[in-house]
């Protein structure tokens, strides 16, 4: 009697060498897809960040606040977000303007969040030394001068 076509013929060593590989290909996935959780978590909290930044100094803007009043406003809500953790790391404002055209006001908010990754060696470019990728995020409003407008 012959056997059947889907028995194997492999040793057991063929067997172990074909489990390590598989557990092999396993890690990667499971360390590249904590890779991309990590990424994505930062990139919501820093977009997240950068946002509510603008919305609060538009805010302070339409009810014709003083420039201080409305930086104020703006770096009081980036103080809300906790000191970070291991991975995601706390937000940092990297650019703040506020610009009079004439016709209309400019206001533009940027921040960054460094995030840590677990497996920085699957990171061809972009990685600092201290193993973190910094993510920005820039939000721009723009206004119409009227007679409530406060420079």
């Amino acid at each position: 009697m012959s056997e059947p076509a889907h028995a194997k013929n492999e040793s057991p060593k063929e067997d172990r060498l074909e489990l390590a590989v598989r557990l092999l290909l396993i890690t990667v996935i499971a360390l590249l897809a904590a890779n991309v959780l990590v990424l994505a978590v930062g990139s919501f909290y820093n977009d997240r960040a950068c946002q509510n930044m603008l919305r609060l100094a538009a805010r302070a803007r339409m009810e014709g606040r003083d420039q201080r009043a409305i930086m104020r406003a703006a770096f009081n809500e980036l103080t809300m977000y906790g000191d970070g953790g291991y991975f995601v790391q706390h937000p940092q404002c990297t650019q703040f303007i506020m610009q009079n055209t004439g016709t209309e006001s400019i206001l533009q908010v940027q921040t960054a969040t460094n995030v840590r990754l677990p497996a920085p060696i699957f990171v061809a470019e972009g990685l600092k030394d201290n193993g973190c990728i910094v993510l920005y995020k820039t939000y721009k409003s723009t206004f119409k001068n009227g007679s409530s407008s406060t420079e």
